[in-house]
């Protein structure tokens, strides 16, 4: 174990692991990490800037046989030895297996959103579907109001008419006395 590891700092065992895994190539390491070669440059370049969480957790995840602690903390070795590593691989699920499961909820999820999307577009053509019927009613609601409207100006129109010809003939009250007895 080489404990000078201890006394750097995590930008500099960052840089230890770019030169002795990708034989000083920033670029390269960034690529295999999954960030782009200007979050390196800042980490291990002028600026040494510290790595967030999401970029150290790509390193760890990335490099198979890297010591996590190691990296954080310089403690151990940077590489963890074949049956580390082996028995690290045998608790990990292989990466690709878990991006196609996640894959598979994304598809299972879409699917239901699909029927979903579907139940409520068949909901909305009901619904539509409905507002027309009652649409038709209203009209004819509308329709029959107006013909009984036009009908009930014909009655008052003949009784005034009836009426102005009682008066004149002096039947109207009397009338309008047998309608109130009786």
């Amino acid at each position: 174990m080489d404990n000078g590891y201890i006394y750097m700092n995590i930008n500099e065992r960052i840089v230890e692991l770019i030169d002795k895994l990708f034989s000083g190539n920033k670029r390269a390491f960034s690529l295999a990490i999954g960030v782009s070669p200007a979050v390196i440059e800042n980490i291990v370049g002028k600026r040494k800037s510290s790595p967030s969480f999401e970029v150290t957790n790509k390193i760890v995840s990335s490099i198979d046989n890297l010591d996590p602690g190691w990296l954080l903390t310089g403690e151990g070795e940077m590489l963890k030895s074949g049956e580390e590593k082996k028995e690290r691989e045998n608790n990990k699920e292989p990466r690709f297996s878990k991006v196609n499961k996640n894959i598979d909820i994304l598809l299972q999820s879409i699917s239901k959103m699909a029927e979903i999307a579907e139940l409520n577009s068949k909901t909305i053509d009901r619904l539509v579907e409905n507002a027309h019927l009652h649409n038709s009613s209203i009209n004819k609601m509308v329709e029959t109001a107006e013909q009984n409207s036009q009908t009930l100006r014909m009655v008052i129109n003949y009784l005034i008419s009836e009426d102005k010809g009682n008066k004149l003939t002096g039947k109207g009250q009397e009338n309008l006395k047998e309608d109130t007895l009786s």
